[in-house]
């Protein structure tokens, strides 16, 4: 966990990647009840509210498309087809 409380960001770094299309959430715990720097805190140190667990947006990016074009050589009469050496 890093804090930017000038930003007033807080930015995870997770053990394990997420994936695209996966449901992510997020939840914070104050770890103790008085106000001390082992919480998320503010500039004037206030610590972060907990709350549960919160669905979040998943921007993680769909992979690349792999799949090889396919060529069609025969059935569907609305589609290119190869002929030998000629595209018909």
């Amino acid at each position: 966990v890093s804090v930017e409380a000038q930003a007033k960001t807080v930015t995870l770094t997770l053990s394990t990647a997420v994936s695209h299309g996966q449901t992510v959430t997020v939840a914070y715990a104050d770890p103790t009840t008085g106000n001390d720097t082992n919480a998320i805190q503010d500039t004037a140190g206030n610590d972060a509210a907990s709350f549960a667990a919160t669905a979040v947006t998943n921007n993680t990016p769909a992979p690349a498309d792999t799949t090889p074009p396919q060529l069609i050589t025969t059935g569907d009469t609305t589609r290119p087809k190869v002929s030998g050496d000629q595209l018909v």
